[in-house]
Formats: structure tokens, sequence, C-alpha cells
């Protein structure tokens, strides 16, 4: 059973805060010549990716999911205007790296690694924006 939050501007913005910081830290470290490296920054990729669509779902539309599944929140982004289902889509590549960069073993690709950086990138960008509306 999904759990959604009411949630506001102050919300919002604390929650971009935080997706940017969790960005600046992944970002930390490149080229990310190793696996470990790939791993950490992946991991706090992914934090910057669940804030920042917190951050956006709580600016556009006042609420945001609390579900113990972070897939629970791709439907509700979706439903933002603009781009909802564009953001929807770059959380779903954060979310599919989640368990390999926190809890995996296995070799996590630069490929991988750039494609989630780029993601969480893009919403970052968007609940920075979303925020200073």
């Amino acid at each position: 059973m999904s759990r959604v939050q009411s949630c506001n501007r102050a919300t919002a913005s604390e929650r971009a805060a935080y997706a940017r910081e969790q960005l600046q830290l992944a970002e930390i470290g490149e080229p990310w010549d190793q696996n470990p490296e790939r791993k950490a920054s992946g991991a706090c990729a992914v934090l910057a990716a669940i804030a920042a669509a917190d951050a956006i779902c709580c600016a556009h539309m006042g609420r945001r999911s609390r579900g113990q599944d972070h897939r629970e929140a791709l439907g509700l982004l979706e439903q933002v205007e603009p781009n909802g289902e564009a953001h929807a889509r770059d959380l779903e590549v954060a979310l599919a790296a989640k368990d390999l960069v926190q809890h995996g073993t296995n070799l996590f690709n630069p490929a991988r690694h750039q494609s989630l950086l780029r993601a969480a990138r893009r919403l970052v960008s968007a609940a920075s924006a979303a925020t200073s509306l």
C-alpha cells in the first residue's frame, strides 16, 4: 500500500538542498577508476535522485511518497506537470541501481554509473528549478 504525505514549499526546499549536497558528494573523485569509488558515488547519486523527486513532488503537488518502496514515488512523479514522465524515468534509473550500489557485490560498470549520474543531475536540476519558482 502506498503512503503519501502532505508537504509544503519549505519541505521542497529542504529536500532540494539535500539532493544538491548528495549530488556534490556523488561527483567527488572523478574519474572513478575503481568499482568501490563508482559504488560510493552511485549511492550518493541514488540518494540525490530520491530527495530531488520528493522536492519536485512537494513543490508541484504539495505531497510526496512516503512508502517503504521508493518505486511508489514513480506514479506520483509521473503526475507532475511539466515533465513528470521524464522525471519518473530518471528516478527509475536511480532506483534500478540502488540495490547494486548499496548492497551488491557485482561490478558497477562505468557506463551505468554515468547514466545514473546524468539521471540524478537532471532530477536535481528540476528540483532546484521547482523550488525557485
